[in-house]
């Protein structure tokens, strides 16, 4: 069976120890779950300005300081997901410009949240530090 392929660009957006985290609608694939800021990859977009232009839709802020950390490719039963995952540390500034619906959890406590398990890697590799220099 021919299965659609997804490509989405999300971000681990640090301030000191914890990561911004929100809510997927009932509405969307996989919803009713944790979700880091970010979102699919146009037609010709690089993953990159897709992240880019997808947390400044979502969150509001501009991140132009980051690094690709991870690319990781999940099969649900509908459709396979290739997550291009970038991080970014926030300074002070950024941090305050943040609002609800976002939220920051310490990353050691990231895998308490229930996220589709598309990000069960990135969970588990963000809790024990693997993406930190």
């Amino acid at each position: 069976m021919f299965k659609t392929e997804v490509n989405v660009a999300i971000a681990l957006i640090i301030f000191e120890k914890s990561v911004l985290v929100g809510w997927r609608g009932a509405e969307q694939h996989q919803g009713n779950k944790n979700e880091f800021p970010g979102g699919k990859v146009e037609h010709n977009e690089m993953p990159e300005k897709a992240c880019q232009r997808e947390i400044f839709e979502e969150v509001g802020i501009e991140i132009l300081d980051w690094r690709k950390v991870d690319f990781i490719q999940h099969e649900y039963d509908d459709v396979i997901v290739n997550l291009y995952v970038y991080l970014s540390e926030l300074t002070q500034l950024k941090h305050e410009c943040i609002k609800a619906p976002w939220f920051w959890i310490d990353c050691q406590q990231i895998q308490t949240l229930n996220f589709p398990k598309a990000n069960d890697i990135i969970l588990k590799r963000l809790s024990e530090g693997d993406y930190f220099q």
